[in-house]
């Protein structure tokens, strides 16, 4: 079995939705999508949620709107930036989630990573 290649960023352009211009324009797209963490509402109200690969943050936005605190693993540096500056989570520029993962504290009560877009 081969290794992923070390910088994924070439797989995963053009596929994206843009970035949204503000927190209240993200928190408009998420309301229809609170599908996506209604399942982990259900039975956690509130503690430490990771997302590895939110890209526009939709679920990273739901989550800190229900009380969670929030961090995020994205290898694109303007969702990073984005994600920091408008919804003020914790976010982490890396390539490499696993590597990112091991040095972070064992506290999130949630993890989250979405692979398709189109899966309700």
């Amino acid at each position: 079995m081969e290794s992923p290649p070390a910088d994924m960023t070439p797989y995963y352009q053009g596929g994206y939705d843009p970035i949204p211009s503000s927190a209240a324009n993200l928190r408009a797209i998420a309301a229809a999508e609170k599908f996506r963490t209604e399942s982990v509402l259900k039975y956690k109200s509130a503690g430490c949620c990771l997302e590895i690969g939110p890209w526009r943050g939709v679920i990273c936005s739901n989550m800190k709107d229900a009380g969670f605190d929030v961090t995020a693993i994205e290898m694109d540096v303007n969702c990073v930036n984005f994600l920091r500056d408008q919804l003020g989570i914790q976010a982490i520029q890396s390539t490499d989630p696993a590597c990112t993962m091991e040095v972070l504290p064992p506290c999130f009560d949630v993890a989250a990573s979405i692979r398709d877009h189109d899966c309700r």
